[in-house]
């Protein structure tokens, strides 16, 4: 049943960890600067439980553990990057992170193991079934309230995506096939194992009893080929022989079959039956893992290439400008805030998260959104038309452009047609507008033949004369996208993350997200606090200075002159103060 719960405990007499402590230590705890009591402050009061009541029961059951307790442990747990085992800990026995969670008192018990991860398991059936991702609803819920608190500006946006290795060992297909074998073997009870002929059964065990290198160790590229199509063939049996079976080992079963055999029907009898696939005609979104069926292959070119099976996040934040000072200097830095997270498969394409980005942040925001700014890779027409819609036009900067640039520059004439001038020889021409929606010249360089360009490049090329112009500002602030990137993944093992599954890691993300908010408006507060004490401090010597005699008035300085020095260059030092 479900139940709102209380948004701290209050402390009692005899258990209350405060009544425990004195002097400095009480100091310390009860600092409203500190993590924990700015923790519990932003996220941990402020979560809005009313998002995860369809999970419960309305009138019936005992009531729910304490959302709000369990939406910051998950929090804490990808914001600190702890084990389970460290979670569990750090909420029983360490009072800080207690009472970042509320808890204020030393008999007040966390939500035990089972229903944390009940809470867990729940969160991804619902989405399963209905489509709805709670925890990016309530990450939504409090990122829009601290848009308003902070008044963060949402003029300027900007977004950059990042590859996420998923927890899976690369395989070779025949290592892919080994582990779908054996995990559907081992899903099968008694009475189904009794169906199977003498001879599956025998290889099926010798498959289940060895891990996948065990049983390639010895394997040269021959010997290998051939046990593939002995896999083959032993799919294609299990398929027939369990079609009336319904489990997710099966439907794996039957994905890998379609992705990676097919049945060849020819004259020739050795070459008939089930036969592995070309792989130069396979996709990276096919089946890459047996323990991993939503991750997907993708080799991605570049200055850093990069190889990995698994997925890819997109990160959408405010991103507004300093504004500088009578003397021209910076003035102090904005708070930007990530209003949008976004996890697909690593096939996913970067310019189809343009669009979703942009419409999930203009929710959030109490502006509306003058800038965006990103690389070439979200570069498309459709992009380019939504930039430019009349209810809702803002400028896109891009930075880069995917390809080379070409040896034609363009000049438009009318709406179908422009005046092209070949760099080579000067020659210029003009379009021809075809059927198919392309533009035509005549190619004069080799035999004579025509050019044709796609509507693509000519937008491509007046959009490398636009980035010529563009100031200053652009191009500082999406390169700060890239420290966002960092501070968001920097927990990852290179690329490689500890989980497995789309839902998995897009809740990763997420809660990656919810903490690394939460440390930008941590900074801002001590920042804002710091400096209201130094103007405190400055009022007060400069009071005591007139008030007293010459000789005093040395003393004085100097002390006023540490205090700005252990502010201002060792902050640590400071701390005596």
């Amino acid at each position: 049943m479900f139940k709102k719960s209380q948004r701290s405990s209050s402390p009692s007499l005899f258990t209350g960890i405060s009544q425990h402590l004195n002097g400095r230590k009480i100091k310390q705890l009860e600092d409203t600067n500190a993590w924990h009591n700015c923790f519990y402050q932003e996220i941990t009061s402020r979560i809005d439980e009313n998002i995860f009541a369809p999970l419960y029961v309305e009138d019936n059951g005992r009531p729910n553990a304490s959302v709000r307790i369990l939406v910051g442990m998950l929090i804490l747990k990808a914001g600190n990057d702890w084990t389970d085992e460290q979670l569990f800990e750090s909420c029983s026995f360490n009072i800080l992170v207690s009472y970042a969670l509320g808890l204020t008192n030393l008999s007040d018990n966390t939500p035990s193991p089972a229903t944390y991860y009940n809470f867990k398991v729940a969160l991804l059936k619902y989405e399963q079934t209905k489509g709805i991702n709670l925890l990016e609803n309530c990450f939504q819920s409090l990122t829009k309230d601290q848009i308003l608190r902070y008044e963060v500006s949402g003029a300027s946006v900007r977004m950059d995506s990042k590859l996420i290795q998923s927890n899976v060992a690369k395989n070779t297909r025949l290592q892919l096939c080994l582990g779908v074998l054996s995990k559907f073997y081992k899903s099968l009870s008694e009475q189904s194992i009794s169906l199977l002929s003498s001879s599956d059964k025998e290889l099926l065990e010798t498959i289940s009893s060895k891990s996948v290198e065990q049983y390639t160790y010895r394997l040269n590229k021959q010997s290998a080929s051939e046990r593939l199509e002995t896999c083959g063939k032993l799919i294609f049996r299990l398929l027939d022989l369990y079609q009336s079976v319904a489990s997710e080992e099966y439907n794996l079963l039957k994905r890998l079959w379609t992705e990676h055999f097919e049945l060849v029907d020819s004259e020739d009898t050795q070459e008939n039956g089930p036969k592995p696939k070309d792989t130069k005609d396979q996709s990276g979104s096919t089946l890459q893992s047996a323990h991993d069926p939503d991750a997907a292959y993708r080799n991605k070119p570049g200055s850093k290439k990069q190889v990995i099976t698994g997925f890819v996040c997109n990160i959408t934040e405010t991103c507004a400008l300093s504004p500088p000072t009578e003397e021209g200097q910076a003035a102090e830095k904005p708070l930007n805030l990530i209003t949008d997270v976004q996890t697909e498969k690593a096939t996913f394409s970067d310019d189809k998260f343009f669009m979703p980005a942009i419409e999930n942040t203009r929710k959030l925001l109490q502006d509306e959104i003058e800038n965006a700014l990103t690389d070439g890779a979200y570069n498309s027409i459709i992009n380019e038309q939504f930039s430019r819609f009349d209810e809702a036009t803002f400028n896109w900067y891009l930075t880069a452009i995917q390809g080379a640039e070409g040896n034609y520059d363009f000049e438009q004439i009318d709406e179908q047609t422009y005046k092209v001038t070949d760099r080579r020889d000067g020659k210029v021409q003009t379009t021809v507008l075809t059927k198919k929606g392309k533009y035509r010249i005549v190619e004069h360089h080799a035999k004579p033949m025509y050019r044709y360009f796609e509507p693509k490049t000519i937008i491509n090329y007046f959009r490398r004369k636009q980035m010529e112009n563009y100031p200053q500002w652009v191009h500082s602030l999406r390169a700060n996208s890239e420290a966002t990137i960092h501070q968001v993944f920097c927990k990852l093992n290179g690329m490689k993350s500890k989980y497995r599954g789309l839902f998995q890691h897009h809740q990763y993300a997420l809660n990656r997200c919810f903490w690394t908010n939460f440390k930008r408006i941590h900074a801002k507060n001590i920042e804002f606090n710091g400096k209201t004490l130094i103007i405190s401090l400055f009022s007060i010597v400069a009071t005591t200075i007139l008030d007293s005699s010459i000789f005093q008035k040395n003393y004085y300085l100097k002390i006023f002159d540490k205090i700005l020095y252990c502010y201002f260059k060792e902050r640590f030092l400071f701390r005596g103060f």
